[in-house]
């Protein structure tokens, strides 16, 4: 159960994440929308490892 929490909070993370560099994009804030960028990046692959670990752990 605690893991689809982490994964659920992860994937919530890379959209929020998302929706404030394209904000930030859109204001013409260039530097923060690059760093919201690789947060969300990396958000979404540790979501994606979670996955995997699941299904290989067939939980």
């Amino acid at each position: 159960m605690n893991r689809y929490i982490v994964i659920g909070c992860s994937l919530i993370g890379c959209f929020c994440f998302g929706f404030v560099s394209v904000l930030n994009y859109i204001y013409g804030n260039l530097e923060s929308a690059c760093l919201f960028n690789v947060l969300m990046i990396i958000q979404l692959v540790l979501g994606i490892n979670q996955i995997l670990w699941l299904k290989r752990k067939n939980l």
